[in-house]
């Protein structure tokens, strides 16, 4: 079996959009997240105060054409408004206040095309007059298209192995988009582990080789600061420290619970690095570069309205990796113009 974890040819995105938290309300300005009386709900919801129903959006991300679902609130105990429902497909899901709905599915038209899609989503607030509703909903994931067997996918995602929230709150110097970064890694290595114990009691697997790629993005984003930036100042460098210092715990407790959940005394349990990693200070773009010397030249596209490659006149042009330079050449490239004897 293959988990695609890391993007390959032909693989489709697990994740298709962010998670989102929305409030709802009854004088909301914005009539897309105003709570209106019920026009016609569900014969099948059950409610001892008028329901009331409010749009869901599915938006961002790769959707490309943004939906909305039908959301109802309703009062399940005469004591007040208390729970929500959502019509998502031909079926109504429950949602109490403080849980986690089931999965839902939805068809989204995304960048990939259309894809049959899951969320779920938890009820965080919901005031007794139904004036107001807090709603958190998770990454909108495609469960097709990133493992091997097809089918894998789905049967992680509904048997919660892929890790899409926070499980509690970790004291961080780190703070902002860098704590939401090393979080995400914390949750992938959540999700490798789970996902490696529950094959081995599945299949029963005797080789399983991982690749986990924290320690890569962590530097990239960390280790000039780390390594003493001249620039750097002590914040960045404490927070470079305490994200790092994040990262390998994060290995730590990875490959301690892959060995306890999955080893044996007779396993072979092998750990490597990939590759190294020094400090970069400075960013060249070689793009400007080669624009200066005339070797890559752009043109404005009005139907985009943004500026594009000029391929007629780009003799070279730096692709993947920063230094990586490629030639445009001829018979090998989709619009080469330099012939091979140049």
């Amino acid at each position: 079996m293959a988990l695609y974890s890391w993007p390959v040819p032909e693989s489709l995105p697990r994740a298709i959009a962010p998670p989102a938290s929305m409030t709802f309300e009854k004088d909301a300005r914005d009539v897309k997240l105003r709570i209106n009386r019920a026009a016609r709900p569900p014969s099948s919801l059950v409610s001892r105060s008028p329901p009331l129903e409010f749009s869901l959006p599915i938006e961002g991300g790769l959707i490309r054409s943004p939906t909305t679902l039908k959301a109802f609130i309703a009062d399940s105990r005469r004591a007040g408004y208390d729970s929500l429902y959502v019509m998502a497909g031909e079926r109504l899901y429950s949602v109490e206040k403080g849980s986690w709905s089931e999965w839902m599915r939805v068809v989204l038209n995304t960048d990939y095309g259309p894809l049959e899609c899951l969320f779920r989503v938890k009820l965080l607030e919901v005031t007794p007059d139904g004036s107001r509703v807090r709603i958190y909903r998770s990454e909108v994931l495609n469960p097709k298209g990133w493992t091997r067997p097809e089918g894998l996918g789905e049967e992680f995602i509904l048997n919660s192995l892929i890790s899409l929230e926070t499980e509690e709150e970790v004291p961080y110097i780190i703070f902002g988009r860098e704590a939401k970064y090393v979080e995400r890694y914390v949750r992938e290595a959540r999700s490798l582990a789970a996902i490696a114990a529950y094959m081995k009691r599945r299949i029963g697997w005797q080789v399983c080789f991982l690749h986990y790629h924290v320690l890569d993005g962590i530097h990239h984003r960390f280790a000039a600061a780390y390594e003493g930036m001249p620039d750097a100042s002590g914040e960045e460098r404490e927070r470079a420290q305490e994200a790092i210092r994040r990262a390998y715990q994060t290995i730590d407790q990875l490959v301690g619970e892959l060995v306890e959940k999955c080893a044996s005394e007779e396993t072979v349990v092998v750990v490597v690095s990939d590759h190294g990693a020094v400090p970069a200070w400075k960013v060249v773009n070689v793009a400007a570069a080669l624009v200066r010397e005339g070797l890559l030249s752009y043109r404005w596209d009005s139907s985009l309205g943004k500026y594009v490659v000029d391929w007629r006149k780009t003799l070279a042009f730096p692709y993947y990796e920063p230094p990586y330079v490629w030639v445009n050449l001829k018979g090998r490239e989709p619009h080469g113009v330099v012939s091979p004897s140049e």
